[in-house]
């Protein structure tokens, strides 16, 4: 959402008289239904988004909280939760199946449950949990 209010603002030459009332409908939609740990979860597991945006995404305790949110909701073993966060680590440093070239290479063309699928194979638990997450249907009409 910071993403695109910032290309609102710059689109805009930061003239807030040109978008405020603008603003104040997306920050009321975005706090009704769009601001919750799903969300959270599908911008960090995105590959493209996560890769593009890794210092403001590794520094938000917003997302990183609603990630042990929803591990917590799906995954009930302990164990395996311990699992998914060390492979977490996998996927932040690029290393294992995320290294390739062939899995940089696809960041932005494949979708981002297929592109798990095929390269999350070094984190299998991060990945279940990515699928899941990743082909989940999004909409906003909660609100309207």
């Amino acid at each position: 959402m910071d993403r695109a209010k910032e290309a609102i603002d710059e689109a805009f030459g930061g003239r807030k008289e040109k978008y405020g009332d603008i603003f104040e409908i997306i920050d009321k939609r975005w706090e009704c239904q769009l601001h919750q740990p799903f969300h959270a979860v599908g911008y960090f597991l995105n590959p493209q988004f996560y890769y593009d945006d890794q210092e403001r995404i590794k520094s938000g305790e917003e997302i990183m909280t609603g990630i042990f949110k929803v591990i917590e909701m799906l995954e009930k073993d302990k164990n395996k939760r311990s699992v998914i966060i060390n492979e977490i680590s996998k996927y932040k440093n690029a290393k294992g199946t995320f290294g390739f070239d062939m899995a940089i290479s696809q960041r932005k063309i494949k979708a981002s449950a297929d592109w798990w699928t095929i390269f999350g194979a070094s984190t299998l638990n991060l990945q279940k949990i990515a699928v899941k997450v990743l082909r989940l249907t999004c909409s906003a009409s909660g609100c309207e």
